[in-house]
């Protein structure tokens, strides 16, 4: 399980550049039903509550009860911040979970400290060889130095 996490968060931050909202959607889509798993197979021994969970709790709360009243502006971008703060409850979960065990919590670290200094290389190497393309393959319009799969 913390291999899809990882999986799911390099994914994430390597399609940052996609213009359309599908990499996102499967990002929270995936963090979403990994966070069903993680309380499937925690549900006899749940660790201690984490106080950090109520503010993320409480945003979800507040936009299911924004849309079930009809007290909101904008139906369609509540929706989406909904989908949102769902999407990182759902990873707080899952991490808060996963990392009860040290071993993972150790793995884990290992893997995003490895993931973040390779895009950094890459990142690096890509501003100053790939002339505005993602990855040296995708054209990016008016912007000249890109660094890895960040726009900005």
């Amino acid at each position: 399980m913390p291999y899809v996490l990882a999986a799911l968060l390099f994914f994430g931050i390597l399609t940052l550049w996609v213009p359309g909202y599908w990499p996102v959607a499967v990002f929270q889509i995936g963090v979403c039903g990994l966070a069903v798993g993680a309380l499937f197979r925690w549900r006899h021994t749940p660790p201690r509550f984490a106080y950090p969970l109520a503010p993320l709790m409480f945003a979800v709360y507040w936009g299911f009860f924004q849309l079930g009243t009809g007290r909101t502006v904008a139906p369609f971008e509540t929706r989406i911040a909904l989908a949102r703060w769902a999407a990182l409850l759902a990873v707080f979960v899952t991490g808060w979970l996963l990392f009860q065990d040290e071993r993972v919590h150790r793995w884990f670290r290992s893997a995003m400290l490895w993931f973040g200094f390779l895009v950094a290389v890459e990142a690096t190497l890509q501003v100053f060889t790939a002339g505005g393309k993602i990855f040296w393959i995708f054209q990016t319009e008016n912007i000249v130095r890109v660094m890895g799969p960040i726009l900005y």
